[in-house]
């Protein structure tokens, strides 16, 4: 029976990167079975993660520096998020908000709805260094022009610096490497130098073998949704991503490099979550030798 349950969950972990199911078999299995309900106020449950991270690299001007990271937000969903991810924002006050991609729920159609609750979410903000943005599959050319007109700077494989007492780091953002494959970090790092501490704000894991080699310090990603359904002893059954199951939730190493994908905000294909709760995350930046 051991061996049995073993060869079933590493199939299904060989599958999870490429089923596809639809949204409304998954609610009707869940309505059947009474699970339902739960799922949905899980979903909701949104909550705010603070973590320290600390790199030997950055440079000491920056050590206690702070970036919001929200992804995936898919906030004109049935789901009521916009009240609480605004309750968060306005509390959580940092130098950086980054925002990771798909912030529509459906790929095709009038984004009007999306664009209006990201105006509310994105005014409760408190950040000193701006808000930046790249693009997810879910989101047109269109909406991230419209997301500009509201102040968003949008990375579009391009870099910013930021300087802090005569000191910099560097946050790079290319365009979404999933579907589209429109990324190229090599061109988003023609100004950077190759001595400095650089962030990547990417939709997915998948480009974190260039990333590594072209010597990023910090990977931030989403789209996974942490798999947003997941079972206890197997983890995500689903996690829609070219890249090694480990990278689909929280923290995970890459040679060198760190990196972080978030559970995100919203949902896709249904409104339930499981073992896989909604987050926003607040890093503070540490130096290594900081007294």
């Amino acid at each position: 029976m051991h061996k049995m349950t073993s060869r079933l969950c590493k199939q299904i972990k060989i599958l999870s990167e490429h089923i596809k199911v639809p949204g409304r078999l998954v609610c009707l299995l869940l309505r059947l079975v009474g699970l339902y309900e739960r799922g949905l106020r899980n979903a909701h449950d949104l909550q705010i993660r603070r973590y320290i991270v600390e790199f030997s690299a950055i440079p000491p001007a920056f050590d206690g520096y702070t970036i919001l990271l929200m992804s995936d937000l898919h906030i004109d969903s049935e789901l009521c998020m916009a009240p609480r991810i605004e309750k968060i924002l306005t509390d959580t006050p940092a130098d950086l908000l980054l925002l990771g991609g798909d912030y529509r729920y459906r790929l095709t159609g009038p984004d009007d709805l999306a664009i209006e609750r990201l105006r509310g979410i994105l005014r409760a903000a408190r950040v000193h260094d701006g808000i930046y943005a790249v693009r997810g599959n879910h989101d047109s050319r269109k909406m991230m022009a419209a997301l500009s007109q509201l102040g968003v700077h949008i990375l579009d494989n391009d870099s910013v610096q930021i300087t802090r007492d005569g000191s910099s780091l560097y946050l790079l953002g290319v365009d979404e490497p999933h579907y589209d494959k429109g990324d190229d970090l090599p061109g988003a790092m023609q100004a950077v130098p190759a001595n400095a501490f650089k962030i990547l704000l990417v939709h997915t894991a998948e480009i974190y073998r260039q990333a590594e080699a072209l010597g990023i310090d910090f990977y931030l990603c989403g789209h996974t949704h942490g798999g947003q359904i997941c079972l206890k002893k197997i983890g995500p059954i689903i996690t829609n991503v070219s890249a090694p199951r480990r990278f689909a939730r929280g923290f995970w190493q890459y040679i060198k490099m760190r990196g972080y994908t978030t559970t995100g905000v919203g949902v896709t294909a249904a409104p339930i979550r499981f073992h896989c709760p909604p987050e926003i995350v607040l890093f503070t930046l540490r130096c290594a030798h900081a007294d």
